[in-house]
């Protein structure tokens, strides 16, 4: 049984109200992402166990986040290198996607289980994007804000790096499947992480500023 379901039921007998699950990633409510990012299976299998306990009296609200900006940049994860100034592209760096700061996403949990907000987030996945954007948007602000030109180190494309990793996972290797996030992420055929229908405003979360973001990154990192 997965962690999360054990905890879940805890919470049920605990009389527990809302229960937010670890989402915080990409669209667990898309198939096409499930199969995508077979690993993910697990959060859509708590997402249906919630829903089967409705009637409990714990409602849920799941949170796909799409990237961590800072985080993903401090990290490195994002493919950008704040030290050395360098950068790996997936496709180019051409395909969009929604983003958002840890703050925000903070921000955004507390207004989901605020008064005002509690009963038309419930049962539902709440989708957060403070901005839509590309990773070559992401390299022209770095350059700007380092006032420097950066190294493109390695150019990826998408889809071959997918059956890459796939056919690896098969043969039981998975060290190279949090790629498929990035798959998802910075893959233009399909733009998985790119929502439509973000809450951000509906939350009262303000707009961000990108530039600004980036820049704060780079004394995180």
């Amino acid at each position: 049984m997965d962690i999360q379901q054990t905890v879940a039921e805890a919470a049920i007998a605990a009389g527990v109200k809302r229960f937010i699950p670890s989402e915080f990633s990409a669209d667990t409510a898309s198939p096409e992402v499930l199969e995508l990012i077979p690993f993910l299976s697990s959060k859509r299998q708590l997402i249906e166990f919630l829903r089967s306990k409705e009637n409990t009296g714990m409602t849920w609200t799941a949170v796909p986040t799409s990237a961590f900006l800072d985080w993903g940049l401090e990290t490195g994860f994002m493919g950008f290198n704040l030290k050395s100034r360098e950068v790996t592209l997936w496709d180019d760096g051409e395909a969009l996607f929604s983003a958002n700061t840890r703050a925000i996403i903070g921000k955004a949990l507390v207004a989901i289980l605020s008064d005002k907000n509690l009963e038309k987030t419930k049962n539902q996945y709440v989708y957060l994007g403070s901005y839509t954007t590309s990773q070559k948007q992401i390299l022209s602000i770095c350059e700007k804000v380092t006032s420097s030109k950066w190294k493109i180190v390695e150019r990826v494309d998408a889809s071959e790096r997918m059956k890459k990793v796939h056919e690896e996972m098969k043969n039981n290797d998975f060290s190279s499947a949090l790629d498929l996030l990035r798959v998802a992420t910075y893959g233009k055929e399909k733009e998985f992480c790119k929502w439509e229908n973000a809450w951000n405003e509906e939350l009262g979360l303000g707009e961000q500023s990108l530039e600004e973001d980036i820049a704060a990154a780079f004394k995180g990192a």
